[in-house]
């Protein structure tokens, strides 16, 4: 090959490779202006917000974790001892301010034996309490002592004219030692007063004295 052609050809290659690496330095230095303005970018977006605000978002954020904390903490846990007619009696943890079919609930439930309406299910339990869930039987007994029991409790607020004695009746609005005196006599005479109103029976006791002690009387 002719020497000059050669000369000519390592002249062209030696351009070639001086422009490439041209190129390529031009790249590198767009890539590091554009990473410089991004990271300049990002720092100015955070200087550029208030400290303000800043505070404030550190404010609510301990504000959360404080009020998380105290939630946490009045979650009070209480014990309820549930016994009777259920299927798993024993003592259980609740929180505080639960309601008693969560207690029956754990308890696995009444059984069908047991009084299924007994129960107020809506009640609030209390730390310590005792809950016995009788069978149907007990329950009626029970029932049948409280009805018994009003009834003596009501029928105690009454003077029964039949049986009280003179101090008693004279105790009544208008009626005083005498008519007691009579009312003891009419009804030892009479075997007894057959209702509050025969009252008006005896000499002196008429309407007017019989409507003030109406209601505070009774006859057995």
């Amino acid at each position: 090959m002719d020497k000059d052609k050669i000369i000519k050809i390592s002249i062209i290659l030696i351009i070639f490779i001086l422009c490439g690496c041209l190129y390529s330095c031009k790249d590198s230095e767009k890539t590091v202006v554009s990473l410089e303005e991004q990271t300049q970018g990002a720092k100015d977006e955070t200087e550029s917000k208030p400290t303000s605000d800043v505070e404030t978002d550190a404010k609510s954020s301990a504000s959360n974790n404080i009020e998380a904390e105290k939630e946490t903490e009045s979650k009070k846990l209480i014990c309820v001892y549930i016994c009777g007619e259920v299927q798993t009696p024993g003592v259980y943890q609740v929180e505080e301010g639960a309601r008693m079919y969560q207690v029956v609930e754990l308890a696995g439930g009444i059984l069908e034996t047991g009084a299924q309406n007994y129960l107020n299910l809506a009640e609030s339990v209390t730390d310590g309490q005792k809950v016995v869930v009788p069978t149907i039987e007990e329950a009626s007994q029970l029932e049948t002592v409280q009805v018994d029991s009003t009834k003596e409790e009501s029928s105690s607020k009454y003077i029964n004219i039949n049986t009280a004695d003179e101090a008693t009746l004279d105790s009544l609005p208008g009626i005083g030692a005498s008519k007691a005196k009579n009312i003891i006599a009419y009804r030892e005479s009479n075997g007894g007063f057959k209702s509050v109103e025969e009252l008006m029976q005896i000499e002196g006791i008429k309407e007017g004295v019989y409507n003030k002690i109406k209601d505070m009387i009774t006859v057995k």
